[in-house]
């Protein structure tokens, strides 16, 4: 059972982003997170794994000697922790969720504000060894756990797939000019909001393994908010302990 079901306000106050109203029975909650993190091209990550592993755009692409990127440096990766920057990206999170589900963005709104969200996910993720400061390992919750979710599997990765995962990223912001030059404002974001989603993905997981009549549309809704956010295809990748793997 996910680490994250040990938090029962989180499960409760979150369970309603997991399903829409019962009249349209869709899910809500899940969105592309690009539209929070626009300051960022999230998709320059992808294109950078891509050319780095000779994938996806550049799978048709000419031999080449094959290039280990340089090992990002992890005060590249982390960032400051700013409380009013917090709670801005948290009131645009909500704003967003309030658009297809107000009911939910109230009760998200009251959990965001009640609660030490951010604190109690660095509870749950500090025995893989990761930091919710650091924008890889932000970023390996939200696609690890989206990926269980996928499976409706609500059981904890592993730490090794957790760390290639994260080690994944990380390799790919290595090689992505933009991220190098990010300021500690955009880091947060972009970590704050993976995390969120990830915490989210986790409750989804839990949701799609209790009520198998759900269990294809949180599927379905997990993959293309991450298809859209990463341009990552989760329905065709395994989660490894080399990070996410055809």
């Amino acid at each position: 059972m996910s680490r994250f079901r040990m938090f029962p306000a989180l499960v409760l106050g979150l369970a309603s982003l997991s399903a829409a109203p019962a009249a349209a029975q869709e899910i809500s909650g899940v969105f592309d997170m690009s539209q929070l993190t626009g300051t960022f091209a999230m998709d320059a990550i992808t294109l950078a794994e891509e050319k780095r592993s000779g994938t996806g755009r550049y799978a048709n692409s000419q031999p080449r000697r094959a290039v280990r990127a340089a090992p990002i440096a992890r005060s590249n990766l982390t960032y400051r922790s700013d409380a009013a920057l917090r709670q801005k990206y948290f009131a645009q999170f909500v704003a967003k969720t309030r658009q297809s589900d107000p009911a939910g963005a109230a009760k998200l709104q009251q959990v965001l504000a009640n609660e030490n969200v951010i604190g109690k996910i660095q509870a749950g993720i500090a025995p893989y060894g990761m930091s919710t400061n650091n924008v890889a390992d932000a970023s390996a919750v939200y696609l690890a756990y989206a990926w269980m979710a996928t499976r409706a599997d609500d059981r904890d990765p592993t730490r090794a797939q957790m760390l290639g995962l994260r080690n994944q990223l990380a390799a790919a912001m290595a090689t992505n000019s933009a991220f190098a030059s990010a300021s500690n404002a955009v880091k947060q974001e972009v970590a704050e909001a993976n995390l969120i989603q990830g915490l989210m993905a986790g409750q989804l997981a839990a949701l799609a393994k209790q009520d198998p009549a759900v269990r294809g549309k949180i599927r379905a809704a997990v993959a293309r908010g991450a298809k859209a956010t990463y341009g990552f295809d989760l329905l065709s990748l395994n989660l490894t302990d080399q990070g996410l793997r055809p």
